[in-house]
């Protein structure tokens, strides 16, 4: 399936089921979504025109808890690309368009589990009580 038609889907199935619901959890974001059109097409002009559709979806989170790549250290799953450039990259740009947008941004950028997990409850209760 071409790139271009496989985001297309994506990005549709991906707004319908964020809209069905009133509370979840997502591991990928309209950023991360919009990053990886940008790194897989080499048509500029579609994705400069799908930008905003992605940015849009992407405002409607409460805050999005942020990993940059390289904290945890990579382990070859055999499904993922080994490319580490291509990684992080990735985790640039996507950390860019966040910024971009002015998304509501949390780092989790140390590597110990209890930190990280202490750092996002201590958010939720600071900012959803």
């Amino acid at each position: 399936m071409p790139i271009k038609e496989f985001q297309r889907i994506y990005f549709e199935i991906k707004k319908t089921q964020e809209r069905s619901l009133k509370n979840f959890i997502t591991d990928r974001s309209f950023a991360d979504a919009f990053g990886y059109l940008q790194q897989k097409t080499q048509d500029t002009n579609y994705a400069n025109e799908l930008e905003q559709h992605y940015k849009h979806e992407n405002e409607k989170y409460d805050f999005i808890i942020y990993l940059p790549f390289g904290i945890i250290p990579f382990e070859d799953d055999g499904h993922r690309s080994t490319d580490m450039a291509q990684h992080e990259w990735f985790s640039n740009r996507i950390k860019q368009l966040h910024a971009t947008w002015q998304s509501t941004l949390l780092l989790l950028d140390n590597a110990n589990l209890s930190i990280r997990v202490e750092k996002v409850i201590k958010y939720i209760q600071e900012n959803y009580h």
